[in-house]
């Protein structure tokens, strides 16, 4: 499709040609005479966007922002076909778009970082927050993201012209309080380190940290906007802020903190957010910052600086009140909070859908009742990373519809997904399930959740710390069909690497789901038979899958981020493999006599004491690799 755009459109002539492979489409200058190129006619106007196909070759579009635009161009292609049309959509916010974690391993390159950007301008996405807790550069800290990853200035500064000629604005998130353990771990931090995770609150080193910090992280973009952090500093002042100053509490040590910080900010003329939950879990004695029985006080309304904005941060619950609650009770500090939903990369290898779509038509509905005008869209990397970014265009589409439509209906995702991703609606569907299996329940409670895959994938064996939860379920069943399901899409697929793993995750869960526990009974059986067939077909075919596995994602990682990182779970999959030969070995051993109990099996099974639970729900949900694959020690 050769289209002619004509009318003010210097500032949207580059953002055109990265787009114009993605659209199939050729962009020809507006002062060429070219007879056979589609007109269309360009008005930057207030309000809303308009799309008017008004005659064959003739084209209309309206449009107040940048993004705006080019979200208008996908709908105008994908609509291409018919003979007119007259599309109006009303943006409902202001500000949307994803927050990336690039800290946790998975550290974006940066033409997967710009691959990204043209999906999102084809959504309407305006705003790409990179979460930095250690991978950017420091010059003078040569140990800040040692090994980690870290990007560069340069690097940082082609993502933000390439997001700027799309119209989307690129900004920090990053942290100078807590969450900061890669950095902390190193002796250089001695004099700036309170606990394990938390900077050292008053003391002038600190300070002068947590400003290089904030320099380095926010000059190589065009926005002035950045978010300092401050969540869960838990354990705050309990270390050598302690051992300085004697008992204070959390909440006196984050105010006289917050102020310093800000101090900073004010300097630099940033514009700063920060998380909301300190000021919430003042409110009560818990972890909890979900708080609705309680008033905000006007002394903790007084602490919170006039100069920044608050983060309501909420992926958990279904209910679309009980969020239009808590943005009401942020209204206490006299601004509506910006809102953070998620789409649920952090819980194992693959995004969980069944929960993503729960929780954001609940959230999204009530921002835009509640007036919210910014939602970041987080997609978080716990416990290393395990499932790729890729995964998550199905979720930025929900996000995005929802930012142009008062409903969003299925039939008008797929549709507006299928033009702006060019993948299979259904396929990517398909990959949420592995944590939507037999003995889940989402329904059980609003903030239920569970991650079968992750401690199926990893954990052991010979007396599996996870039987108990998995027996019964018939769950091979679910991912041989799985399986069979994604390998129906990967040759079709613009994302075969992804599909590829996928398709090989669900074919390892199909045979390790249960085969611990058919090991265990006919040990206990003394099923000598059946023993000698897992020994010879079982696990050697599991080995195999495995490999094919451990291969897949190998590929998939390489070709999305950068080399650090991929390490730990090559060291996940290579003890994986290891103990499927450790099996055979103590299996054997058993069957020719050599052993005469595996003690592994003897002990009782008892149901796994951690993680959460619905009552009632035999799965439950647990995310840390070290817990799952052994109750040994796994580190210091």
């Amino acid at each position: 499709m050769r289209l002619q755009l004509i009318g003010e459109i210097q500032h949207l002539i580059q953002g055109c040609r990265y787009l114009a492979d993605e659209l199939g489409i050729d962009i020809i200058a507006q002062d060429k005479g070219d007879i056979s190129a589609d007109k269309v006619y360009v008005y930057e106007v207030q309000g809303d966007l308009e799309v008017v196909k008004e005659r064959e070759g003739t084209y209309i579009i309206k449009y107040e922002k940048a993004h705006h635009f080019f979200r208008a161009l996908g709908i105008l292609v994908e609509h291409s076909q018919q003979s007119t049309f007259h599309i109006v959509e009303h943006p409902r916010f202001e500000r949307m778009g994803p927050m990336v974690d690039v800290s946790r391993n998975a550290v974006m390159k940066v033409e997967t970082i710009q691959q990204f950007l043209r999906k999102m301008a084809l959504m309407g996405l305006n705003q790409f927050a990179l979460y930095m807790e250690d991978t950017f550069t420091i010059e003078e800290r040569p140990y800040f993201g040692y090994k980690r990853g870290r990007y560069s200035y340069d690097e940082l500064k082609a993502c933000d012209d390439y997001a700027h000629a799309l119209g989307i604005e690129i900004f920090p998130c990053i942290q100078t309080l807590a969450h900061l353990g890669e950095v902390l771990k190193w002796d250089w931090t001695q004099s700036i380190k309170d606990t394990p995770k938390n900077l050292l609150v008053g003391e002038a080193k600190t300070y002068a940290f947590v400003e290089q910090m904030i320099v380095a992280a926010t000059k190589p973009f065009r926005s002035n906007r950045i978010n300092i952090g401050m969540d869960e500093a838990h354990l705050l002042g309990t270390g050598k802020y302690l051992e300085n100053n004697g008992y204070h509490t959390r909440t006196h040590i984050m105010r006289r903190h917050l102020k310093a910080v800000m101090e900073i900010v004010q300097k630099h003329k940033l514009c700063a957010s920060m998380w909301s939950d300190m000021f919430f879990r003042a409110l009560t004695d818990t972890e909890n910052h979900y708080v609705l029985d309680k008033e905000v006080s006007q002394e903790i309304v007084e602490s919170k600086p006039k100069d920044i904005r608050l983060v309501y941060w909420d992926y958990y619950h279904h209910n679309q009140e009980f969020y239009e609650q808590c943005i009401d009770r942020h209204m206490a500090f006299g601004e509506v909070p910006i809102f953070a939903g998620g789409v649920w990369t952090w819980n194992g290898p693959a995004v969980n859908y069944n929960k993503v779509f729960l929780t954001a038509n609940a959230y999204m509905e009530a921002c835009k009742k509640k007036k919210v005008q910014e939602v970041l869209i987080t997609a978080w990397g716990d416990d290393g990373n395990e499932a790729n970014i890729f995964g998550t265009l199905l979720g930025m589409q929900l996000h995005s519809e929802h930012g142009y439509t008062d409903t969003v209906d299925t039939e008008h995702l797929k549709r507006r997904f299928e033009a702006c991703v060019g993948e299979s609606f259904d396929a990517f569907l398909a990959m949420g399930q592995f944590d939507g299996t037999p003995g889940t329940d989402y329904t059980a409670s609003h903030t239920s959740v569970y991650n079968p895959s992750k401690y199926i994938l990893w954990q052991e064996l010979l007396g599996g710390l996870f039987d108990c939860h998995v027996q019964g379920l018939d769950l091979p069943k679910h991912y041989e069909q799985l399986k069979e399901t994604l390998e129906k899409y990967t040759t079709k697929s613009q994302y075969p690497l992804l599909m590829e793993f996928y398709k090989n995750l669900a074919e390892v869960l199909s045979i390790k789901a249960e085969l611990g526990i058919h090991i265990s009974k006919a040990y206990k059986a003394k099923d000598m038979k059946g023993l000698r067939k897992m020994i010879d077909k079982e696990l050697p075919d599991l080995r195999e899958a495995i490999e094919r596995l451990n291969v897949s994602h190998r590929e998939l990682w390489y070709s999305t981020y950068k080399a650090f990182g991929f390490e730990v779970l090559d060291i996940r999959y290579g003890g994986l493999k290891q103990r499927v030969d450790t099996t055979i070995y103590r299996l054997e051993g058993f069957i020719e006599g050599r052993i005469t109990a595996l003690e592994e099996i003897e002990e009782e099974s008892l149901i796994f004491d951690g993680g959460e639970k619905e009552p009632g729900v035999e799965l439950i949900n647990f995310n840390q690799y070290l817990r799952i694959a052994s109750a040994g020690v796994m580190g210091f």
